[in-house]
């Protein structure tokens, strides 16, 4: 069967998540929870089809899934399928998601009266263009001609040069990110403004909960990093295995290892260095994790809370703009008359 790359909604991902979850935990196997699910979800057949069928021909959920979910959500799948509990893991996963989607809904609410606001505005400016500024022009025929002049030779020349340079920097920047090993870029990520603390509370969740997940399983730290080097080599988690099996072979403590990189809570270095056993460590890293997740919902509702007044702003500079745009000619006109 041919496999379609139309992924799921991530607010119908949590709502499928978790319903598995929970018929999971009625004592259902796999493959009956899924074809029970199949029936709530008629638009996307096709997909279910397919999942449904490498489920039969044995391949794992996270496998089946591949295709139509994101990179991070198929790693928690497959980790809770190899080496932790798969009902609580997408449990988790499904409240994420569905999470998400209400704070993407919020975003939009947020913007949808300031973006009307920003289109009557751009109304209201080709207005002006087309229809008054000419009858201004009427009465002020130097102040028209030397503006021509200046829009002819140094308001071209201006443009270009802001988005030629803009443009290189920006080229630039790509450019070396896209050079940088995985966990230098997520260094970067987590010192952009504004952004960046966001980022980086995700990381805290993200390291934290798999990194508890597996060690919940009963593997030991290098047992992890061996795992963690099966997953997509662009990957977090990949990357994070392989820096940490290389610190560790260097003789490097774990301490040094979690201290030397941002997107690494260094919470980590307090709850390894208690000489708690492998099983309590799980525990409170997972209990971190949901801590860390809850604060990360927090911050990103104040930038949300903080998203409609930038824009506000934004409009009343706009606003400004058109009004200096129309008196001064006029100031310059009236004032080449008292003279």
């Amino acid at each position: 069967m041919k496999v379609r790359k139309n992924r799921l909604s991530e607010r119908k991902q949590a709502l499928f998540f978790q319903s598995l979850a929970d018929l999971l935990n009625a004592g259902f196997s796999l493959r009956q929870a899924f074809e029970d699910i199949m029936i709530f979800f008629p638009e996307n057949k096709d997909l279910l089809d397919y999942v449904h069928v490498e489920l039969a021909e044995g391949k794992m959920l996270s496998t089946a899934f591949k295709p139509y979910v994101r990179q991070n959500v198929f790693n928690q799948i497959y980790i809770a399928e190899k080496h932790g509990k798969l009902s609580d893991s997408i449990k988790q996963l499904g409240k994420n998601l569905e999470q998400k989607a209400r704070q993407m809904d919020k975003l939009k609410a947020v913007l949808l009266y300031p973006i009307i606001l920003l289109i009557m505005l751009g109304g209201l400016m080709v207005a002006i263009k087309f229809w008054l500024r000419p009858e201004l022009d009427k009465f002020q025929e130097i102040q028209v001609l030397n503006t021509a002049l200046w829009q002819a030779q140094l308001y071209p020349f201006i443009v270009g040069s802001v988005l030629l340079i803009t443009g290189v920097f920006g080229f630039k920047l790509v450019y070396r990110l896209t050079k940088q090993p995985i966990l230098s870029r997520q260094e970067w990520y987590c010192h952009i403004p504004f952004l960046g603390a966001a980022y980086r509370q995700y990381c805290y969740y993200y390291i934290t909960f798999n990194f508890g997940l597996l060690l919940k399983s009963g593997l030991e730290i290098r047992e992890i990093c061996l795992f963690l080097e099966e997953f997509d080599e662009k990957s977090l988690l990949a990357n994070f295995g392989k820096e940490l099996k290389k610190n560790l072979l260097g003789g490097n403590e774990l301490t040094y290892f979690v201290s030397k990189y941002t997107f690494i809570p260094p919470e980590l270095n307090l709850f390894l260095g208690k000489g708690n056993t492998i099983d309590e460590l799980s525990s409170e890293l997972l209990l971190f994790s949901e801590l860390a997740y809850e604060k990360l919902i927090r911050q990103i509702d104040r930038m949300i809370n903080c998203v409609q007044p930038i824009l506000f702003l934004v409009i009343a500079i706009v606003i400004i703009s058109i009004y200096l745009s129309m008196l001064m000619p006029m100031y310059n006109n009236l004032g080449g008359i008292y003279k």
